[in-house]
């Protein structure tokens, strides 16, 4: 596991298929994804993998912000699979 937030300068939007179709959520409420590093997820989801901003806040882990959406951040972590890396 790669752990997120300040600690390795990345925060992850985690969006999930199983339950809550995230990808369903992003297109329900017209958010738009910056062109970014992700990969796929074993189970069909996406990582898009940003730069922690620097601006001095805590951005902390949050699961289900949204229906099927996760950030990963201070004291989350995603598994790096090495594999269907690209920039969305």
């Amino acid at each position: 596991g790669v752990p997120c937030g300040s600690i390795n300068n990345i925060l992850v939007l985690d969006v999930d298929v199983k339950g809550t179709n995230g990808f369903n959520t992003l297109k329900k409420n017209n958010l738009h994804i910056p062109n970014t590093l992700s990969q796929s997820t074993l189970s069909g989801g996406k990582h898009f993998i940003f730069k922690y901003p620097n601006d001095g806040k805590k951005y902390p882990n949050k699961i289900g912000f949204l229906p099927g959406l996760d950030v990963r951040s201070e004291g989350g972590y995603i598994f790096w699979y090495g594999k269907d890396t690209d920039y969305n």
